[in-house]
């Protein structure tokens, strides 16, 4: 008899967090990805202070199945406030994501950037493998190349591991 109430006792409990948590597994599968642009816009070095806008435009396509290629544009926009001028800039990422096997993926991505306010241009290459090793939990490893007009270009390694609700 005892036995059967910790069996009940337990059911309910799982079904309480599964009515609890549902909602916010299912919600984190809509967020938006983080952009990535290459670098922040630089400071125009105006007294006055500024405002700053951007305006995004993504599309992802999977032409062949372990296949998938994301693309994003973002442009930046930063005012003068009280001063009436403008500038403008842009952030671009285009990726490639295949897997390679199930759960092993290789991706490669070139990022830009254009400064609102005249700063200089960028540009980045990106390299990496990921291995998703259960859901929601992967390893991941990462090369980039930063480059900027007039400086000597970034080499980055990066290895992550990220942990997803």
């Amino acid at each position: 008899m005892a036995r059967n109430k910790t069996k009940i006792l337990r059911m309910l409990e799982c079904a309480l967090i599964a009515v609890l948590a549902g909602p916010q597994f299912v919600g984190a599968q809509r967020l938006k990805p983080i952009p990535h642009p290459v670098g922040q816009p630089q400071s125009t070095g105006l007294a006055q202070p500024q405002g700053q806008a951007s305006v995004e435009g993504s599309a992802a396509a999977s032409p062949w199945t372990p296949l998938v290629l994301l693309a994003e544009v973002d442009a930046l926009i930063t005012t003068s406030l009280g001063g009436g001028g403008a500038s403008a800039g842009h952030a671009d990422w285009l990726q490639a994501d295949i897997e390679v096997i199930r759960g092993v993926h290789l991706l490669t991505a070139i990022e830009g950037m254009k400064p609102p306010g005249g700063g200089p241009s960028s540009v980045g290459f990106w390299g990496g493998a990921a291995w998703f090793v259960v859901p929601h939990l992967d390893v991941r490893a990462d090369w980039v190349r930063r480059s900027t007009a007039d400086s000597v270009p970034t080499n980055t390694f990066l290895i992550q591991i990220n942990g997803y609700l």
